[in-house]
């Protein structure tokens, strides 16, 4: 209903990642951009397990309903879904940012660039002193409990689908 009764609606890469089918096929007559940024293995094992202390089961179950979602994509081949990785954001912040207001303008005809470069969010984007780095604990990748096959897969999925500029 959100998606419907509303001009814009945004939302960082969401729960809805875990079934992005039933979501693509809601909206496909839309014209809305679907963008999903999603980090690799190692920094969201961190970011879960290590950091937030959920369970690794939970993380597991998780990472495998994601790896359903990307497999879609890579099937299905929609043209209103984007994938970003996270790290490519950071490395190359401003290419990226161009790249993901040139989405949104071409989803959004009507949209005034001018007005959207004004709003918070986008004024952190590009806030050049806003610089990210990764958390230095993730070299140290001796993880109590990996799964390195599951691993493999979801990194491979991401290198594959995301938007490489």
């Amino acid at each position: 209903k959100l998606i419907k009764n509303s001009k814009y609606f945004t939302d960082k890469t969401p729960a809805y990642i875990y079934n992005i089918e039933n979501i693509n096929n809601k909206t496909i007559n839309l014209n809305i951009p679907i963008i999903i940024t999603l980090k690799k293995y190692d920094e969201i094992y961190y970011s879960w397990v290590v950091k937030r202390n959920i369970d690794f089961n939970s993380f597991i179950i998780n990472l495998k309903r994601c790896v359903n979602s990307l497999r879609y994509i890579m099937k299905n081949k929609p043209k209103n879904i984007y994938l970003f990785e996270y790290n490519d954001y950071i490395q190359k912040k401003e290419l990226y940012n161009k790249h993901l207001m040139n989405i949104i303008l071409k989803h959004n005809k009507g949209i005034n660039i001018e007005k959207l470069s004004e709003e918070k969010y986008n004024i952190k984007i590009n806030n050049k002193n806003n610089v990210y780095s990764k958390d230095n604990k993730l070299k140290n990748n001796n993880f109590p409990k990996r799964d390195d096959e599951l691993k493999n897969i979801y990194n491979n999925l991401i290198n594959k689908l995301k938007i490489k500029l």
